[in-house]
């Protein structure tokens, strides 16, 4: 029996599909890449979050201290700020880093190895700097920590490092926004947020005005 083969144009119209079914699938492919590492970062955050609790437990009920030092410049507890009195509690240094996020930052340097003490994604609201427990004003709205747009450990302990919260409007902005524009934002009772860029607030960090200083 004789076999009919393809010929080219018949070639050409079978490419030219497979290319249309991989445009139409390369965007949910992506799509679905970002959401899972929206969820890994959700997980280290919520496990960063446990590992909080987990200090303030034995810790008389109190939140790790950190507070900018003006003099010499550098964030208190030196040198390695919030982090240093949760290192025992997060051994491992992954979890202080968001999945979405590249090796380099041009803010700062580059970090491929991951390897500091110094190094965190996620920025501490520095409200909770040795407060009681008992003292966080509506704990279910209060955050303690985000995606940071630096990748060292820093602090939010003013109102223009958050809002507004694009960086070219307001370049002392803190927050990054590495999830499809939206930031995981994890609150006081342990549960994570998403917010989109332009929704973030100060009185979600700090309930008043006056200083920011606990």
């Amino acid at each position: 029996m004789h076999r009919r083969s393809f010929t080219l144009i018949e070639l050409l119209v079978v490419i030219a599909i497979i290319a249309i079914l991989a445009s139409m699938l390369l965007p949910s492919l992506s799509q679905a890449k970002d959401r899972a590492k929206l969820a890994g970062c959700a997980s280290n955050s919520k496990q960063l979050g446990v590992i909080i609790m987990m200090y303030v437990d034995e810790n008389a009920e109190r939140f790790p201290e950190m507070y900018w030092n003006n003099p010499d410049l550098r964030w208190e507890p030196a040198p390695d700020g919030y982090r240093r009195v949760l290192a025992p509690y997060m051994p491992d240094l992954e979890g202080w880093r968001c999945p979405a996020r590249p090796d380099s930052d041009p803010l700062t340097e580059d970090i491929s190895n991951w390897n500091s003490a110094q190094y965190s994604n996620y920025i501490y609201n520095v409200y909770m700097s040795g407060r009681a427990l008992n003292k966080v004003s509506t704990p279910d709205n209060r955050v303690l920590l985000a995606d940071s747009r630096h990748y060292y450990r820093w602090g939010i302990d003013g109102a223009g490092f958050v809002w507004p919260n694009p960086v070219a409007a307001n370049a002392n902005s803190r927050l990054a926004f590495p999830h499809a524009q939206c930031n995981n934002i994890l609150f006081v009772p342990g549960h994570v947020k998403s917010y989109r860029l332009g929704t973030v607030l100060p009185s979600m960090f700090y309930p008043g005005g006056g200083t920011w200083v606990p």
